[in-house]
């Protein structure tokens, strides 16, 4: 082989070493790239997106729960509107089921809101695994009958199906039976409270305010909220504009909504 040849090798071996090397130290430095932009990441977090401004629901100190639920007395489940205590808590429910909007759930979940969710069977038997979502959110299913019914309209054996076949339904459905009742509309007379209590219901669930068109109505003070109140929403086209003025309120008081279920022992 002449001299010429031998060199033209040599220099076509260099060049395929050279590019090899070249694309090895481009990796090397991507690497080391990547690396960099996640510390800063860790360093410095971006917030995530939310659908509300204002505090953030879960930044509050360890709260413990104050009351004991009175017991079924004289066969009736008792009433409850507001929960006595000394932390600054207020409780949501969310009743019917009827209207089934995706970005509800989203919006509880950017809040940190666990809500109890007094569903009548009727109005989700159309779809009712869209609630299992708010379950492993927190949020727990509770009583409002099969029919929404009226119940102070109806004799007691009426009342006990209408409650307990609600509450069959849905441990079968979601693997828990509900141990609270919200009767439709507030309407409910003593055979109301002796269904629930024979149903199994630790309680009959009333509110003292409800957010509702966008806005906070109080049923006796129109101050605010305070320590311990029972909110009543609905599952409403309106939804989101009633969570924000939750919300608005909830803040205005210096309170943090907690489970309902956790606080009555």
């Amino acid at each position: 082989m002449s001299k010429s040849k031998k060199k033209s090798g040599r220099k076509y071996h260099a060049k395929r070493l050279v590019k090899p090397a070249l694309l090895f130290l481009m990796w090397i430095q991507l690497i080391g790239l990547a690396g960099f932009l996640m510390f800063v990441q860790q360093q410095n977090p971006q917030p995530v997106a939310n659908f509300y401004t204002g505090p953030t629901n879960h930044s509050v100190p360890s709260l413990k729960p104050d009351y004991n639920i009175p017991p079924v007395t004289n066969g009736l489940a008792p009433v409850v509107s507001n929960i006595p205590t000394n932390e600054k808590v207020v409780f949501l429910g969310i009743d019917d089921g009827a209207y089934k909007q995706p970005f509800e759930l989203k919006l509880l979940r950017a809040k940190h809101i666990k809500a109890s969710l007094f569903l009548a069977d009727s109005f989700i038997e159309d779809n009712p695994d869209y609630f299992k979502g708010y379950i492993a959110a927190g949020s727990l299913i509770e009583d409002h009958t099969v029919d929404h019914a009226y119940l102070d309209e109806l004799p007691y054996e009426q009342q006990r199906q209408e409650i307990c076949n609600a509450a069959d339904r849905y441990q079968q459905l979601y693997g828990r039976r509900p141990v609270l009742m919200r009767p439709p509309g507030g309407f409910y007379n003593e055979d109301t409270q002796r269904a629930a209590a024979d149903c199994g219901m630790k309680a009959v669930v009333m509110w003292i305010a409800k957010a509702n068109g966008g806005s906070m109505q109080y049923q006796y003070d129109n101050t605010g909220l305070h320590p311990g109140d029972i909110v009543l929403m609905h599952f409403r086209p309106e939804f989101k504009q009633d969570l924000q003025a939750f919300i608005d309120a909830q803040n205005a008081a210096g309170l943090h909504t907690e489970l309902l279920e956790n606080w009555l022992q």
